[in-house]
């Protein structure tokens, strides 16, 4: 275990706006420099990070050997988690402090979590373009919360849910992106890991999971329940309800749609 313990850092506002004005010689710098990030400093003439008085345990993440970082996604997710997890929220949901992970600390692996292949890779998915709401397109604090969010002290392996959707990220990507509270997503993945494991398992039914899973057109049955609950909630408040309704109302909605698929009808998944 790594014993030495760290000061957390934050982004220089000054090179934040740097970087938000000029992203294409920021892709350019980034893409010459694979290795090292410090080509900041010739873009700025002051400390590019400043350090802040919360403190962690040092930690690295991994790289993957065959250049798929879907291999070490999971993993890596889990290492960050149990090291930042203790920071006050509102550290975790500030840009600043990603863009100092990826920007500095983690910048190799970053590389390789987030490649430049499009136009606009830079701006959403490492600069946060998109405010709070970037964190669900940025690799490292997408992957954080997704362990935060499904983590289940309950559970003999604490981090089975996190695997199950991991595994298929579909199942968590659109209830995180619509920004549902904690409650509500671990409920419902709770519900959607009992269906998967009921019917799976079920000669039968594997089949009809899979189609489940597959869909038809753009629609499976994680936007099914994402859009279910989000009718669900514009007549209930989902947010004070208790996990065990929310998960009874996920399961029930889940089950009725695998057999309705089961029965042949698919379409059932864009209601």
């Amino acid at each position: 275990m790594n014993n030495n313990v760290i000061n957390i850092s934050f982004m220089n506002e000054k090179l934040l706006d740097t970087l938000y004005s000029n992203p294409k010689k920021v892709n350019d710098y980034i893409k010459n420099n694979p290795y090292d990030s410090r080509w900041l400093k010739e873009i700025l003439d002051e400390p590019p990070f400043e350090a802040r008085k919360q403190k962690i345990e040092d930690f690295n993440l991994k790289m993957a050997t065959d250049g798929k970082y879907k291999s070490v996604e999971l993993e890596n997710a889990i290492t960050l988690y149990e090291h930042i997890k203790d920071l006050p929220r509102y550290v975790l949901v500030d840009n600043r402090f990603w863009l100092w992970l990826e920007f500095d600390k983690l910048y190799r692996v970053a590389i390789q979590a987030m490649p430049l292949t499009t136009n606009t890779r830079l701006e959403y998915s490492w600069l946060f373009k998109e405010g709070k709401r970037g964190i669900w397109r940025n690799t490292f604090a997408r992957g954080y919360f997704w362990v935060e969010f499904t983590v289940d002290e309950k559970r003999e392996d604490k981090y089975e849910l996190t695997r199950f959707v991991f595994d298929k990220t579909e199942r968590i990507r659109n209830l995180t992106f619509d920004n549902k509270y904690r409650n509500i997503v671990l409920s419902t993945i709770r519900a959607e890991k009992d269906i998967y494991d009921k019917y799976n398992s079920n000669p039968e039914y594997k089949n009809t999971i899979e189609r489940c899973e597959i869909g038809i057109e753009t629609y499976n049955i994680y936007t099914y329940i994402r859009k279910a609950l989000s009718l669900y909630g514009s007549v209930r408040i989902l947010d004070f309800m208790s996990e065990e309704d929310l998960y009874k109302i996920v399961y029930e909605k889940l089950e009725k749609a695998v057999l309705e698929v089961h029965k042949g009808n698919i379409e059932y998944l864009k209601k």
